[in-house]
Protein backbone atom coordinates (compact mmCIF):
# COMPACT_ATOMS: atom_id res chain seq x y z
CA UNK A 1 0.00 0.00 0.00
CA UNK A 2 1.70 3.80 -1.05
CA UNK A 3 1.95 5.87 1.71
CA UNK A 4 0.24 9.21 0.76
CA UNK A 5 0.33 12.47 2.45
CA UNK A 6 -2.89 14.88 2.09
CA UNK A 7 -1.98 18.39 2.35
CA UNK A 8 -3.48 21.94 1.66
CA UNK A 9 -2.42 25.00 -0.75
CA UNK A 10 -3.21 27.86 1.28
CA UNK A 11 -3.04 26.22 4.58
CA UNK A 12 -6.24 26.60 6.43
CA UNK A 13 -4.82 29.29 8.89
CA UNK A 14 -3.38 31.47 5.83
CA UNK A 15 -7.13 31.06 3.86
CA UNK A 16 -8.55 32.15 7.77
CA UNK A 17 -6.59 34.51 8.80
CA UNK A 18 -4.56 35.98 5.63
CA UNK A 19 -1.86 38.18 6.66
CA UNK A 20 -2.04 37.84 9.90
CA UNK A 21 -1.31 33.85 9.57
CA UNK A 22 1.95 32.49 11.39
CA UNK A 23 4.93 32.00 9.06
CA UNK A 24 5.65 28.80 7.39
CA UNK A 25 8.53 26.39 8.77
CA UNK A 26 8.92 25.40 5.43
CA UNK A 27 7.65 26.07 1.53
CA UNK A 28 5.64 23.72 -0.51
CA UNK A 29 8.39 22.61 -2.53
CA UNK A 30 10.60 21.97 0.52
CA UNK A 31 7.89 19.78 2.03
CA UNK A 32 7.79 17.59 -0.75
CA UNK A 33 11.23 16.98 -1.29
CA UNK A 34 11.20 16.00 2.79
CA UNK A 35 8.16 13.91 2.31
CA UNK A 36 9.91 12.22 -0.54
CA UNK A 37 13.02 11.83 1.86
CA UNK A 38 10.57 9.93 4.06
CA UNK A 39 9.22 7.37 1.50
CA UNK A 40 6.43 8.94 0.89
CA UNK A 41 4.78 7.57 -2.37
CA UNK A 42 2.31 10.21 -3.24
CA UNK A 43 1.21 13.64 -1.94
CA UNK A 44 -1.58 15.35 -2.62
CA UNK A 45 -2.31 19.30 -2.40
CA UNK A 46 -5.91 20.19 -1.93
CA UNK A 47 -6.98 23.47 -2.65
CA UNK A 48 -7.92 25.07 0.48
CA UNK A 49 -10.67 27.65 -0.99
CA UNK A 50 -14.43 28.50 0.26
CA UNK A 51 -16.06 25.43 -1.44
CA UNK A 52 -13.69 23.10 1.05
CA UNK A 53 -14.18 25.41 4.06
CA UNK A 54 -18.17 24.47 3.60
CA UNK A 55 -17.63 20.48 3.18
CA UNK A 56 -18.63 18.63 6.63
CA UNK A 57 -15.65 16.75 8.10
CA UNK A 58 -17.67 13.24 6.86
CA UNK A 59 -18.03 15.00 3.38
CA UNK A 60 -14.42 15.14 3.24
CA UNK A 61 -13.75 11.96 4.09
CA UNK A 62 -16.31 10.65 2.07
CA UNK A 63 -16.09 12.57 -1.33
CA UNK A 64 -12.02 12.87 -1.20
CA UNK A 65 -10.81 10.41 0.93
CA UNK A 66 -12.48 7.28 0.25
CA UNK A 67 -14.55 7.41 -3.37
CA UNK A 68 -11.55 9.75 -4.45
CA UNK A 69 -8.44 8.69 -3.85
CA UNK A 70 -9.89 5.02 -2.72
CA UNK A 71 -7.98 5.28 0.88
CA UNK A 72 -8.75 1.94 3.00
CA UNK A 73 -7.38 3.83 6.29
CA UNK A 74 -5.97 6.71 7.40
CA UNK A 75 -4.42 8.32 10.00
CA UNK A 76 -6.12 11.29 11.89
CA UNK A 77 -4.01 13.56 14.18
CA UNK A 78 -0.40 15.11 14.57
CA UNK A 79 2.17 12.69 13.53
CA UNK A 80 5.48 13.77 14.32
CA UNK A 81 8.46 12.06 12.74
CA UNK A 82 11.54 11.53 14.09
CA UNK A 83 15.45 9.94 12.46
CA UNK A 84 14.45 6.83 14.43
CA UNK A 85 10.90 6.10 13.99
CA UNK A 86 7.66 7.35 13.52
CA UNK A 87 5.66 7.89 15.81
CA UNK A 88 1.81 8.45 16.35
CA UNK A 89 1.55 10.95 19.06
CA UNK A 90 -1.67 12.17 18.55
CA UNK A 91 -4.32 9.83 16.23
CA UNK A 92 -6.69 7.00 15.41
CA UNK A 93 -6.58 4.33 12.63
CA UNK A 94 -10.18 4.92 10.23
CA UNK A 95 -10.48 1.56 8.77
CA UNK A 96 -13.02 2.42 5.75
CA UNK A 97 -16.29 1.56 5.92
CA UNK A 98 -17.73 -1.41 4.36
Amino acid sequence: MPAVVVTFEPTPREFFEGPAAPSRLTRLREKLEALALYGVDRVVVLRFDRRMQGMSADEFVDRLLVRGLGVPTWWWGTISISPAAAKATSGRCVPRAQ
